[in-house]
């Protein structure tokens, strides 16, 4: 029996990426204003600034729309694959989780510190957010934090060694 499931998780807001979409929006909209205003004034034609002035919020609108980022955990028969989704167009597989070599699962509050590396591929809600330790080929020891719904949570856990710590 095959078991596959499919998640789309959406980052949440942090409070860097707030300064950094006020950063370009001021910097696009400063920038095309500064355009239209050269424009006017040392080449006495207001349409070419009001084109370029077009460009430059069109390219400071799709910058602001790559700060939109979604996870995607793919779910196939004890393997979890996460891709990174960045504004609806551009997809990356961040890491893929061999379930049964866990060594450690439960809840993300409930982690005990380790030195292992992080990928943090959660929601950025503290309350449903879960860990999972394992093994990684490239990565080494790594710790997932991550943002599973109901259906996903039970899939996983068929999965989870009965030798992994849980909290």
């Amino acid at each position: 029996m095959e078991n596959f499931k499919e998640q789309l998780v959406t980052k949440g807001k942090d409070p860097s990426d707030t300064k950094k979409r006020l950063l370009v929006t001021a910097a696009g909209v400063v920038v095309a204003s500064a355009v239209v205003f050269l424009s006017m004034n040392f080449l006495n034609n207001i349409l070419v600034g009001l084109v370029l002035a077009a460009v430059i919020l069109w390219g400071t609108y799709y910058i602001l729309s790559g700060f939109y980022t979604e996870y995607e955990y793919i779910f196939t028969n004890g393997e979890m694959d996460i891709d990174k989704i960045m504004g609806q167009r551009k997809r990356k597989r961040l890491i893929t989780a061999e379930i049964k070599s866990a060594t450690a699962f439960g809840k993300a509050v409930d982690a005990p510190d380790s030195n292992r590396t992080v990928v943090d591929v959660s929601d950025r809600s503290c309350d449903d957010n879960y860990f999972m330790d394992f093994r990684h080929k490239d990565l080494g020891e790594t710790r997932l934090i991550f943002s599973p719904n109901e259906d996903m949570l039970e899939l996983i856990k068929r999965y989870i060694p009965r030798t992994a710590q849980r909290s």
